[in-house]
């Protein structure tokens, strides 16, 4: 009966996990129409209590007159922390990506990409919501 009660339980927290302490995570962004590719990167930090580090990686940018053949851009503000395994990410550099660590070597969310570009006057590029997984290196 405990054993069954202990398995609701955890189907009931939604699989929540935290990361191994220390590793980087990378993974694809499923993204179409702003970019052709792109890669979420992210660092825990040595703790496992914080995200220490987050950037984010395109091919083939194509956003309101402006394109390039690829762009990476990290965020400030760090350390992000992590809660309960929850990833919650916001930055004028990313935009925000929210997710969950499935495993402690897993995890996977949404982004929601409005980076600001910066060319003598400041300008924030939409490329809009899109699912990401990662995975420890």
């Amino acid at each position: 009966m405990y054993l069954v009660l202990l398995a609701v339980l955890l189907v009931a927290c939604g699989g929540t996990s935290m990361p191994e302490p220390g590793s980087t995570f990378s993974g694809p962004i499923d993204i179409s129409g702003g970019a052709s590719s792109g890669t979420f990167t992210f660092t825990v930090s040595d703790d496992g209590a914080a995200i220490t580090f987050v950037g984010f990686s395109l091919t083939d940018v194509r956003c309101d007159g402006f394109s390039a053949g690829s762009w990476a851009s990290q965020a400030s503000g760090m350390p992000f922390p992590i809660r309960d395994g929850s990833i919650n990410v916001s930055s004028s550099s990313i935009g925000e990506a929210e997710g969950r660590f499935t495993s402690p070597t897993e995890a996977s969310g949404t982004i929601d990409l409005r980076p600001e570009l910066s060319f003598g006057q400041t300008t924030r590029c939409e490329l809009g919501e899109w699912e990401w997984s990662a995975e420890a290196h």
